[in-house]
């Protein structure tokens, strides 16, 4: 596609916006995206573009899979949950989860899991039921596999990150002390409220709207060995990620299954678009109200947003850096040049953030999965260096 519509507004100044979109098109080739952005809680940008689908076009209320770009938001739950008094980020998991402390991990504290250092990476037995709608439907027996689970290593150590053992065990805790799922209380606290359409277990009569995602080609040198270690299961990386032989390149299929949307998979499973996470890191951007509705208060977006955790981190082979699950920027990330960014990447192209020095916030989604080079300049971050350059 060379001669693509870019569809959607663009406030005056921010066209360069517009035409990074439809070079994404050109080069490396979008299928169908979406972009979005608020400067001081307004929407400057809110422009999508190609097929969601086979002769379907994307439209303005089309939504995607997002993948861990879906761990800002159960972030922001528990950010949420933090902030009104209901948990304690420095307490142990297995106070609020007893049967968590099995196996030396009695000691994994909240902050540990937001940061990745909790190292309760894998889940036994948990890939051959990816595809399995009844398991991934009862939280009550993932739950169980989690308590079960060992450490790689004594919490706190190091950097490592949990591709799906995030969500679950956050979700879990919400459960515990609030009775609802993360992804309920995403709906009836966030969502709802402040008019995101983001869902974190998508109900069935929303799944006519989701565009079909396409599988990334294989990488490239000089991505092929970055990529390589992921790409096996008898790997601790491949573990972690989750992943079969070959898992990265069969990533759509499973995020296509009416299973997986249906599922709540607080780490990864996220659908939503562009401007629905452009709006809930808006909320973040200013201070932690939107349009007169509070959400959560200054000073705790401020503790939140605070690095906790850095190293290179042992399952994504990278430099990282972690907020309260806030990823901040590093070389790799789209937002790398943005110091005062926090938010969250997904796997094949997704991102979203806020910038509070700039009162900014950004969404990006899309279908055509990719796996960049390290060096290689994202199609996310190709229209933030336009967003910057148009301020």
């Amino acid at each position: 596609m060379t001669d693509v519509e870019i569809h959607g507004t663009v406030h005056r100044g921010f066209e360069a916006v517009a035409e990074a979109m439809a070079a994404n098109f050109v080069d490396p080739g979008e299928v169908g995206a979406a972009a979005a952005a608020f400067v001081e809680g307004e929407a400057i940008v809110d422009i999508w573009a190609g097929r969601a689908r086979p002769e379907v076009p994307w439209a303005r209320d089309t939504i995607v899979p997002v993948f861990s770009a879906t761990k800002g938001a159960a972030a922001l739950v528990i950010h949420v949950l933090a902030d009104r008094g209901a948990l304690d980020i420095q307490a142990p998991i297995a106070r609020y989860w007893p049967e968590f402390a099995q196996h030396g991990k009695e000691s994994v504290t909240v902050e540990h899991v937001l940061t990745h250092t909790s190292g309760v990476l894998r889940v036994d037995d948990y890939l051959p039921r990816i595809g399995d709608g009844e398991f991934l439907n009862d939280l009550d027996r993932i739950a169980d596999t989690i308590s079960a689970c060992r450490p790689d290593f004594e919490p706190g150590s190091r950097v490592a990150y949990q591709a799906v053992t995030y969500g679950y065990i956050l979700g879990e805790v919400v459960r515990r002390v609030d009775g609802r799922t993360l992804g309920k209380v995403w709906r009836e606290e966030i969502a709802e409220p402040f008019g995101i359409d983001f869902w974190i277990g998508l109900p069935p009569e929303e799944h006519n709207r989701v565009a079909e995602l396409y599988d990334a080609p294989p990488p490239q040198e000089p991505a092929v060995q970055f990529y390589l270690a992921m790409f096996t299961p008898d790997t601790l990386q491949g573990q972690a990620m989750m992943v079969d032989q070959g898992g990265f390149l069969k990533m759509a299929d499973r995020a296509n299954d009416p299973a997986a949307l249906t599922a709540e998979i607080p780490a990864a499973g996220g659908v939503g678009s562009a401007v629905a996470m452009a709006t809930w890191y808006a909320i973040l951007a200013n201070g932690g109200a939107l349009h007169g509705r509070r959400l959560v208060t200054g000073e705790s977006i401020a503790t939140h947003s605070k690095e906790r955790s850095t190293g290179n981190d042992l399952v994504s082979m990278m430099d990282s850096r972690f907020a309260l699950g806030y990823a901040l920027p590093t070389p790799l990330s789209p937002y790398v040049h943005i110091e005062h960014a926090f938010g969250h990447s997904g796997f094949g192209g997704s991102v979203g953030f806020a910038d509070p020095s700039r009162r900014l916030s950004f969404g990006y989604a899309m279908n055509q999965l990719r796996l960049p080079a390290p060096d290689e300049v994202t199609r996310a971050e190709r229209l933030i260096t336009a967003l910057y350059e148009s301020l």
